[in-house]
């Protein structure tokens, strides 16, 4: 079976209020079909706080956006500027948008008001060009200052916003003409300006000619693939993930992106895979890799340190920089880059402070070359970051180099972070359901992987002693239920759970009970069901938020029968490849991220920093020995019992 295409979406609003509360569900469900990364575009004041808490939330998938769209400029406060530059202060990774201009509300502002209202906003007057433009103008400024990529609106305005464009600072990295839907002569003028075009799935329906046909000119390498969620509607037969809002109005699902991909590489004539790997590349170069790398605010540069970057002691240098040691470099803010590279070079650029040299084109890689032995990448020496966690993470980054070949996922949790540390920028973070068919597929070579996939599938080895694991309570993983034990006759399931299922059903079965197990259709229904098994961060939310249901921990449940750790999830490796280089790797990547966890707890964004440090240090244990070896071999004990499935011994290496 061939790997799933990498899909990224440029551009969604995710937060939108039509989603009522779903979004959690809709990110698993376009994980399961295969989206990896998207941008959740702001558009207003009211939603930002909704889109940073999605970022939040979903740190691994989501890029999140905040800018003012023409459509609310009545919304803003005298203090909008300042918000948004707080805003782009305080949320990792953050770019700027949905921004722009439209003519089209001003030539026909009924149609415009009836789409307002459909989305359930206040009717208002339409703001004038010359007041859109006082409000795009500065945020334009602002990406051109931090060197940020801007997803930009515009209709029945393209004349005017290239005589803006060309009139002013533009984002060195680039930026997006989202939805493009202008004239095919102006692609090169916009594209030789920075731009980047997105193609939604509406230009898809028959009727759309002209807009795809404009498609054909783009240059590949500015090409993305956006679902506009929840707006634009593909055809009802690439509505492959039906949706609709409370009152019933069909909604474009985010999981729909894949049914985009295939539209537009059939118009193009080329395999979807094709289009997907050059779609990544491209989403990455504008919009960089996801990594905590990019929750920086300030950052210097270094001398050379002695020995060189790539020897022992440049390393050494490196983290005592990062803890405040003067390496002869300056502090300072620098601007955010967001410069990306070709993924299969292996190394994606975080910070930079100087602007990019007159021969740099928007969007050009900036890196050393690939597979160059005891090089460090050019722009990893020109600039490091004064966090410390930034800068233990560009030292790591030289293990990222060398997961190529390997395809690696991940669950997407916090308690994976440290064994994951350094590697991120490679890493497929997707739910553990959804982790474990990749895997299995041979679509991943290796992965930090639910433990039942291993035991219930030979053709793996583990990576001996590092996984993720509890002795006593875990805090994270948990039956809900307002209803005593004994009693409870159905349990809803977190939808991304493996192990915690099986782990749920042999606990219950040694008291003896055997209650239904229902799917979970939504994690903001999760309060409301008398009984729901939770895990991840899902799982911790739930707990910090407050319920009025008893918790049974299943780390202090398993404690309490066996007197033995549990383990979650191991580095898992397919048997079929050759991967002693990558056992290595990850051996390496766990004693930094170890290392460096007194930093993880202090600048990972998920929760509060006492949530983070009580879970990572008290909660979750790294180490995997002999006792976890034997809770290991207990539970494989019981699986056979209590489901009558057949069940591998794991083979540790």
């Amino acid at each position: 079976m061939k790997p799933l295409p990498p899909f990224c979406d440029a551009h969604n609003h995710l937060q939108d209020d039509r989603f009522a509360g779903r979004q959690d569900t809709l990110l698993v469900e376009a994980a399961s079909a295969g989206v990896r990364r998207m941008v959740v575009n702001g558009a207003c004041e009211a939603d930002w706080p909704a889109v940073a808490g999605l970022a939040r939330s979903h740190p691994a998938m989501v890029v999140p956006s905040f800018g003012y769209h023409p459509w609310y400029l009545d919304e803003r406060t005298p203090e909008w500027e300042r918000e948004l530059a707080r805003r782009l202060d305080t949320t990792p990774h953050a770019v700027i948008g949905e921004i722009g201009l439209d003519r089209w509300m001003l030539d026909q502002p009924d149609r415009w008001r009836a789409q307002l209202a459909a989305a359930g906003q206040a009717k208002h007057d339409p703001p004038s060009l010359a007041e859109q433009e006082s409000v795009f103008l500065p945020q334009l400024r602002l990406a051109a200052e931090r060197n940020l990529p801007a997803s930009i609106h515009c209709l029945h305005a393209f004349g005017r916003l290239r005589e803006l464009l060309e009139a002013n600072p533009r984002p060195k990295c680039g930026w997006l003409l989202h939805s493009y839907g202008g004239p095919a002569e102006l692609v090169p003028v916009f594209a030789r300006l920075g731009a980047y075009f997105s193609f939604p799935g509406y230009f898809l329906h028959e009727r759309k000619v002209r807009q795809r046909e404009v498609f054909r000119v783009v240059p590949p390498e500015r090409l993305l693939v956006e679902t506009d969620a929840p707006d634009q509607l593909p055809p009802a037969a690439d509505q492959r993930h039906p949706l609709a809002d409370a009152q019933g109005r069909a909604l474009n699902h985010p999981a729909n992106l894949p049914a985009i991909y295939a539209g537009l590489a059939e118009f193009l004539g080329q395999p979807v895979e094709t289009l997907a790997d050059r779609v990544a590349e491209n989403f990455t170069r504008l919009f960089g890799p996801w990594s905590p790398a990019t929750q920086c605010a300030a950052g210097f540069q270094p001398a050379e340190p002695q020995g060189g970057h790539d020897s022992r002691a440049g390393k050494v240098a490196l983290f005592a920089a990062a803890h405040g040691r003067s390496l002869g470099g300056k502090s300072g803010h620098p601007v955010p880059q967001r410069r990306g590279l070709d993924p299969r070079q292996g190394f994606t650029v975080g910070l930079r402070r100087e602007p990019p040299a007159a021969d740099e084109s928007p969007g050009a890689p900036q890196c050393g070359t690939p597979g160059t032995a005891g090089k460090m990448p050019a722009a990893l020496c020109r600039t490091m970051p004064t966090s410390p966690l930034c800068f233990a993470h560009a030292a790591a980054t030289l293990m990222a180099m060398r997961l190529a070949p390997f395809r690696v996922g991940s669950v997407p949790y916090l308690n994976a972070a440290p064994l994951t540390f350094g590697l991120e920028r490679e890493i497929s973070f997707v739910p553990p359901s959804q982790l474990a068919v990749e895997l299995h597929a041979g679509r991943l070579d290796a992965a930090l992987v639910s433990l039942t996939e291993v035991l219930f599938h030979d053709g793996y080895d583990l990576l001996d002693g590092y996984g993720i694991a509890s002795d006593g309570p875990v805090y994270s993983v948990f039956l809900a239920h307002r209803q005593p034990l004994e009693e409870i006759r159905e349990i809803a399931l977190d939808p991304a759970s493996c192990t915690s299922v099986n782990l749920l059903r042999v606990l219950l079965a040694e008291r003896g009970l055997k209650p239904d197990f229902v799917p979970l259709g939504d994690y903001a229904a999760a309060a409301r069901c008398d009984n729901v098994l939770l895990i991840g961060n899902p799982a911790i939310e739930f707990q910090r938020i407050g319920h009025p249901h008893a918790v049974w921990d299943l780390g202090a449940a398993w404690r309490e029968l066996t007197r033995l750790p549990f383990v979650y999830a191991p580095w898992a490796l397919r048997r079929d490849r050759d991967t002693a280089s990558l056992r290595a790797t990850l051996r390496a990547a766990a004693e930094e991220g170890l290392a460096a966890l007194p930093q993880l707890i202090a600048e990972r964004p998920e929760f509060d920093e006492a949530t983070r440090r009580t879970y990572l240090t008290e909660r979750i244990r790294y180490r995997l020995g002999e006792p976890e070896k034997l809770g290991i071999a207990k539970f494989s004990e019981l699986l056979r019992r209590h489901t009558g499935r057949p069940v591998f011994a794991p083979c540790f290496k």
